[in-house]
């Protein structure tokens, strides 16, 4: 532990009205990038997707700021006092994300394909596929599978084929032998070949009567509107269908939007509370109100990793909504507090370029600020890799196709990006203690690593466009814009929570300890 150090006090007042012009510089430019944006991707669905991409990099380093200054408190951290009002005016920007988050409830169908009503109907009214019938077969109860049928029995042209299936497909365990994995395999091209079949037969025989009854206009007008489950080649369409309906309960417009509305109550109720409690100690400098933030950030701890685990569920993992893995919320959270800690070394360096924070964060903070970055890194390596591995291993196709979608249509090289971006060079070339205790270098891999996570994001979000197609890798013009006009709305918040506030917790009892930090 250092003694004596100073910072000047007049650089970390409240810059007040100087800063309008810059929010209106950055709120202005950001509106005017995601409009132009509107019209230069005709395509509602992509451009949908673009902004669900941007919007979950820029809530994640809201929600990492929020979790970080919550474990500050309850840890009763002395290094970071300094650093936590760059980082609690990241927090509150929650009230931004929830603005921006409107655009997404109310485009839902353009952006989740279970929010399509068009794609359940059209399984049933098109294909004629019984979900039931083909999902029992599958596991060999062919009771249910009897008793779907009967109830169905009225449609002859229907049932027919489904009776062919099931007889092919419900074969007598004795005669079953070999590996049980092999037989899954061997049942499963089985299924999908006498589907086929069928819905080959059910189709023929259905056109035919379509051009009786004038229904093939129809059909036709729902292809042109872009109906998904008829174009889902490589996908059991009714293992599609029976996800949908088991999770049909969770994965629905008003449950969906309920979610969402509590998320951002969780959130904005503990981001205000910090900001408020932190933001009036520096007027009366009482020591209990530092007391209580650490006793309010154990619950809230709790509130905030439920919220943000089912938050990243509803938002980003049910796209392919017929996958699924329990990790996906933890790598989430990693490249968050990754990005959150890259966003604070960038919005220091810039403050301290214009003259504020000089002598409050030094050299040992920007050393900190580095290794949670790289630490983080290397947690959401850890996390990601673990769940390939998982899924890997067990190798099962319900689980694998959502990495095989993004091992073609040109997603191949972007998950090579992906690798080398967000673990292999940062790690090789940040590790040096040197490298976080340069200030320069140390914010060029903070710009680094949150373009990673970008990139990140996009490659789990753009692929599902046209699920359960595989859409191909298409960058445009638009991702750029939303990207940047998201950025200068972020940032013109960030300044407009901090302007009437100082930029360090002057009257914090640990501040000192700050101040005076040394890294050993």
């Amino acid at each position: 532990m250092g003694h004596g150090k100073n910072f000047d006090e007049k650089t970390v007042v409240a810059p007040g009205a100087k800063w309008n012009k810059a929010i209106a510089i950055f709120g202005l430019a950001g509106i005017a990038l995601i409009a132009i944006a509107c019209f230069t991707q005709p395509n509602k669905a992509q451009f949908m997707h673009s902004y669900l991409t941007s919007f979950m990099l820029f809530l994640s380093i809201t929600l990492g700021a929020l979790g970080f200054t919550m474990i500050n408190h309850i840890t009763r951290a002395g290094w970071s006092v300094t650093i936590r009002r760059v980082q609690e005016g990241f927090m509150k920007n929650i009230w931004l994300m929830a603005l921006l988050f409107l655009p997404i409830l109310f485009f839902a169908n353009e952006i989740f394909s279970w929010a399509d009503s068009r794609d359940g109907k059209t399984l049933e009214a098109e294909l004629k596929l019984d979900t039931y019938h083909f999902t029992d077969a599958h596991h060999g109860h062919d009771d249910h599978a009897e008793e779907v049928h009967d109830n169905h029995s009225q449609d002859d042209k229907v049932a027919a084929p489904k009776e062919v299936i099931k007889k092919e497909l419900v074969a007598p365990k004795d005669k079953i032998g070999g590996h049980p994995e092999k037989n899954r395999v061997r049942q499963t091209q089985e299924i999908s070949e006498a589907q086929d079949a069928a819905e080959a037969h059910i189709e023929g025989e259905e056109e035919e009567e379509a051009h009786s009854e004038g229904a093939h206009d129809a059909h036709d007008a729902h292809h042109a509107e872009g109906g998904r489950f008829d174009l889902a080649h490589g996908r059991h369409r009714a293992h599609l269908e029976h996800s949908l309906h088991v999770k049909h309960s969770y994965l629905n417009q008003s449950s969906f939007t309920q979610r969402a509305i509590i998320y951002f109550i969780i959130w904005i109720a503990l981001a205000f509370f910090m900001f408020k409690k932190s933001t009036s100690q520096d007027a009366d400098g009482n020591p209990q109100t530092t007391i209580l933030m650490g006793k309010a950030s154990a619950p809230g701890l709790m509130l905030y990793a439920l919220s943000l685990t089912f938050a990243s569920f509803d938002w980003m993992m049910s796209l392919d909504y017929a996958w699924f893995s329990t990790i996906y919320g933890v790598i989430y959270f990693a490249g968050g507090i990754m990005c959150m800690h890259a966003a604070t070394v960038l919005a220091v360096r810039v403050l301290q370029s214009k003259g504020y924070l000089q002598g409050a964060v030094d050299q040992e903070h920007y050393h900190d600020l580095g290794k949670l970055m790289w630490a983080f890194m290397i947690f959401w390596t850890y996390t990601a890799l673990s769940q390939y591995l998982i899924i890997w291993y067990a190798d099962i196709p319900e689980e694998t196709i959502w990495f095989l979608n993004r091992y073609k249509e040109g997603w191949l090289p972007v998950t090579y990006i992906v690798i080398a971006s967000h673990f292999l060079i940062p790690f090789a070339f940040f590790m040096s203690r040197h490298m976080k205790r340069n200030k320069n270098i140390c914010a060029f891999f903070a710009a680094w690593l949150i373009i990673a996570e970008f990139i990140y994001i996009y490659w789990q979000v753009m692929p599902t466009v046209t699920f359960p197609i595989t859409t191909p890798f298409s960058p445009s013009i638009a991702d750029a814009l939303i990207f940047l006009g998201m950025a200068g709305l972020y940032v013109a918040a960030f300044l407009l929570n901090l302007k009437n506030q100082n930029l360090i917790p002057v009257r914090d009892p640990r501040l000192k300890e700050s101040v005076n930090f040394v890294n050993l």
